[in-house]
């Protein structure tokens, strides 16, 4: 049984482009074949509405839609399986109102690739009303500024929701 959206210490790096030429025969067709940018759209539509657990996930399988190879689509599948498995899970939308509670978290430089990977998901009371991961934009010098990018992004969505709630 998956019991996590992505395994851990997956790395789905590549410091080049996929080759298709330069694989063998059953690889290649396998890879033309594999509908990877489907699946994710797929995949998609359910992780940003109800899944808040899977937006890290679903940001790096979307990071290879246009260069992918067998890794990447096995790990592709390896997410459908967690969502497949864990669809009783309900995303639990409280009718108690409380505060906006935001958290934040962040990855410093986590890929190798000079960005860093924040996310934040936005409470009002228990119930989670909004939520993203994302690469950042800057590159961050340390875990400290990271975490602050994160936090600032945050701070963001925090001033509109409060915003669109008070209107």
């Amino acid at each position: 049984k998956t019991t996590t959206p992505i395994a851990k210490d997956t790395k789905l790096n590549s410091s080049k482009p996929v080759e298709v030429q330069a694989m063998n025969a059953s690889t290649r067709a396998y890879l033309l074949q594999f509908p990877y940018r489907t699946i994710l759209g797929g995949i998609g539509y359910v992780a940003l509405g109800t899944r808040p657990d899977s937006s890290y996930s679903y940001k790096s399988h979307g990071r290879w839609s246009s260069n992918y190879d067998v890794d990447h689509c096995m790990s592709l599948l390896s997410f459908v399986r967690y969502l497949f498995q864990t669809r009783e899970l309900p995303l639990i939308i409280s009718g108690t109102v409380g505060p906006l509670i935001g958290k934040s978290d962040a990855d410093w430089n986590g890929t190798g690739e000079a960005k860093s990977t924040g996310g934040w998901i936005v409470f009002d009371g228990a119930a989670p009303l909004s939520w993203a991961a994302r690469s950042m934009t800057a590159s961050a010098k340390s875990t400290a500024e990271a975490e602050f990018m994160s936090m600032a992004s945050l701070t963001v969505e925090l001033v509109y929701l409060k915003r669109l709630i008070e209107s």
